[in-house]
């Protein structure tokens, strides 16, 4: 059994998943895929190989030691990463943090692919390695949801409730609530976390590996950021403030400004700015090297956009759309 789409993963049809998403609350299933499956798709071999090889970016990878991370120029120099030193750190009982891991594994790259797909959020996948029996973090949030696939051994996970509502970046907690909840989870497990939901994890079982999808949804922030690209074409917005002006001189300009602002949020299209961010989103990149990008009948196509767009087929005739920011010319 292969995992490719966000159903495979969550299972029940996604529902039960979908829903705690949309409302932002603790979610898990236990043996939501197969424990067998689950380390298959990120096998030890896949981690030893990824260290060895050179595949790995220096910046891809964190060495954590009982909740502090090592300095870099103890594991890497000029040519990479340095695997004894590595190796030294693993015998130490070390959790290594794979960053990024989807543009190195495809099976993990293309399921990542798949729930932004789905959900329409921005996915990343990191991976955690914890050799030895203590935790690799201490109590902390994070800035995106998370949804964690253990792959091998065990973990136990905590969650200590909310700090703050909806952060925009990720906190350490110095001193962190007591439980509110726990669960150990094995190979096959799942388990969502919102952002902003405090969390410390400790090893049951050693070595144990899970991958952790950091789930971004677009924040009234980001729509604010968005606007900001528009503002410019109002030469309202673009006019000198008059801060050299008196006060009583300045007012009429100010006022012209704030009524700009209240006129751009009410013609404001949420749809458009999700179509946007949608649509620049780059593409996967893929090569056709034995076909030489000649088609036949016999082929399977893969999508290579990370999210769905609208590819205007109800406009007659040729439309031009844009992927990844590229204009593509489309027949109807």
């Amino acid at each position: 059994m292969r995992i490719t789409t966000l159903q495979d993963l969550t299972g029940d049809g996604g529902a039960a998943f979908r829903r705690a998403f949309a409302e932002k609350t603790r979610w898990s299933r236990p043996a939501a895929i197969d424990g067998d499956v689950a380390a298959g798709l990120f096998s030890f071999l896949t981690i030893d190989r990824l260290l060895a090889s050179g595949t790995l970016a220096v910046d891809q990878l964190r060495v954590l030691v009982s909740g502090t991370e090592a300095m870099p120029s103890l594991y890497t120099d000029a040519g990479g990463l340095r695997i004894d030193a590595i190796q030294s750190f693993l015998r130490q009982g070390a959790t290594l943090s794979l960053n990024d891991i989807g543009r190195c594994v495809p099976a993990v790259g293309a399921l990542a692919a798949a729930i932004e797909r789905a959900l329409g959020v921005r996915c990343g996948v990191n991976a955690y390695v914890t050799i030895g029996d203590k935790a690799a973090f201490r109590p902390h949030s994070d800035g995106h949801d998370v949804l964690v696939l253990q792959c091998h051994g065990a973990k136990r996970w905590y969650s200590h409730g909310e700090v703050q509502s909806y952060p925009l970046v990720g906190a350490q907690i110095g001193q962190a609530p007591d439980p509110v909840w726990d669960q150990i989870m094995v190979a096959g497990d799942l388990l969502y976390l919102p952002r902003g939901e405090v969390h410390s994890t400790l090893p049951e079982r050693a070595p144990s590996v899970h991958l952790t999808f950091g789930l971004t949804e677009p924040t009234g922030v980001d729509l604010l950021r968005w606007l900001a690209t528009r503002a410019g074409d109002d030469p309202v917005l673009r006019r000198d403030l008059g801060s050299t002006l008196a006060a009583a001189e300045r007012a009429p300009r100010i006022a012209a400004v704030k009524a700009a602002l209240h006129a751009l949020i009410d013609e404001m299209s949420v749809e458009a700015f999700l179509d946007d961010r949608r649509s620049s989103r780059e593409l996967l990149p893929f090569v056709n090297a034995a076909q030489g990008c000649i088609l036949d009948p016999n082929m399977v196509l893969t999508s290579a956009l990370r999210r769905t767009v609208d590819l205007k087929t109800d406009i007659p005739g040729e439309a031009v759309v844009v992927l990844g920011g590229r204009s593509w010319r489309l027949s109807a």
